[in-house]
């Protein structure tokens, strides 16, 4: 299937809002929805029986006429989705897009980043519809197909990239107080090479020694922890690699230095590069060939322990 312009369709919004919304037009969306046998029908109704459902739970003492007030519906409406024990079901062949997030949650291992990372969205920010702040935004690659940008977005290298939407990440210590974010993304360099001279901005994807990556990698958990609140998220990608023939397990050092920085692992995804099928292993002295995969892990910032005397 072609790839579709349409990256931020609502199935609460309306047609000629959703085209709008995309810059596109209703004609285009009428086709986006025909193409993946969306069920528009069906999609208004579990919103309304998860607003309705939501609501009563909240204000168990309200009968229907007051909760139909509240929520700008008839009162016969809101007694219909009352009386339903379970949400409603799409036609046959037909599918609804409001749940889908619920479907993402089984995701453990995917060729896609973008699903990987509305899986993490859809789990532990079940409210927001983007990470609060990216410190690695660099190109924005993480958010060009469907996946909002975060709120606050910082990199390195941010003087060279011309974005006015990315900050420099020396900065970012300064302009906020500790304890401020309830979500940060990392995705910094996992390997080691000598910085090319051919790279366009003169920046190289590489550290170029082993303690400097260590470091880096250290540097910025710290830097995270001291910013997140107490039981905010942090999505750190990483990936293990080979140096001068010998693998070097980055992964294991992260989650041991989350660890003793403050953090717990409070979920894992591995991510399998479709771009590149093998791991090269031509350096080492294994001959197994392996899917280059990465980790995205995600840590929770977890409360001080204040030790009795």
């Amino acid at each position: 299937m072609k790839t579709s312009r349409i990256t931020q369709y609502d199935p609460t919004l309306s047609i000629e809002e959703n085209a709008a919304n995309n810059n596109v037009t209703t004609a285009a969306i009428r086709s986006y929805i025909q193409k993946r046998g969306i069920d528009r029908a069906t999609d208004r109704q579990i919103y309304l029986y998860n607003k309705i459902k939501e609501y009563a739970s909240k204000h168990p003492q309200e009968k229907a006429p007051q909760i139909a007030d509240a929520l700008g519906l008839t009162a016969n409406t809101v007694r219909r989705y009352m009386k339903m024990t379970e949400e409603p079901q799409p036609k046959e062949k037909k599918t609804t897009t409001i749940n889908q997030a619920d479907k993402l949650k089984f995701i453990s291992i995917s060729d896609n980043q973008i699903a990987i990372l509305k899986t993490i969205l859809a789990i532990h920010l079940p409210k927001r519809k983007n990470f609060q702040c990216d410190l690695t935004a660099w190109k924005l690659g993480f958010y060009k197909d469907g996946l909002e940008k975060p709120i606050y977005c910082y990199d390195k290298y941010a003087s060279i990239l011309n974005n006015d939407d990315i900050e420099d990440l020396a900065n970012f210590e300064t302009d906020w107080q500790d304890g401020t974010f309830d979500s940060i993304v990392i995705d910094l360099p996992c390997s080691i090479e000598l910085p090319s001279t051919k790279s366009r901005f003169d920046v190289s994807p590489h550290f170029s020694n082993l303690p400097e990556l260590f470091e880096e990698h250290e540097k910025m958990l710290n830097l995270a922890h001291q910013k997140m609140q107490t039981g905010g998220i942090l999505v750190y990608k990483v990936m293990d690699f080979t140096f001068y023939g010998s693998p070097y397990w980055l992964s294991d050092e992260v989650l041991r230095m989350a660890k003793e920085i403050g953090f717990e692992l409070a979920d894992k995804y591995i991510y399998i590069d479709p771009r590149h099928n093998k791991i090269d292993r031509r350096r080492t002295k294994y001959t197994a060939a392996v899917p280059a995969h990465a980790y995205f892990f995600v840590f929770k910032k977890k409360r001080k322990c204040i030790e009795e005397d």
